[in-house]
């Protein structure tokens, strides 16, 4: 999860996640209780959740199925921002969304050194 204070102040957090395997495909999703810490936290601290980030590991850099409904249950408002690294080529990519129910928005995404 990514967390920023309102006076600019920047913040990551791990959080776990749990595998799910069938077959040869293994996923994982987020610990919904490990999430809810992070977030209570993060509100004790002053800081706001403004997104998380993960891997598609062989997949493009695109909200799957799975995400939006990890987006549904994690931010029902729709204000998060969900960073994907894509890995599938040798050259990693980076593609940043909101997702709010069915309906995904590309973001830019602009990297600064720093």
């Amino acid at each position: 999860l990514i967390a920023k204070r309102i006076a600019g102040a920047r913040q990551a957090q791990a959080v776990e996640a749990l595998v799910h395997r069938r077959h040869q495909f293994a996923w994982c999703q987020p610990d919904q209780r490990r999430v809810l810490h992070v977030d209570e936290d993060a509100d004790a601290a002053g800081l706001s959740i403004l997104g998380v980030m993960h891997s598609h590991t062989h997949t493009l850099a695109y909200p799957s199925p799975t995400d939006v409904a990890d987006a549904a249950r994690f931010d029902e408002f729709g204000v998060w921002v969900f960073l994907i690294v894509s890995l599938e080529h040798p050259e990693p990519y980076m593609r940043a969304f909101r997702i709010d129910g069915d309906v995904i928005k590309e973001v830019s995404v602009a990297v600064e050194s720093g």
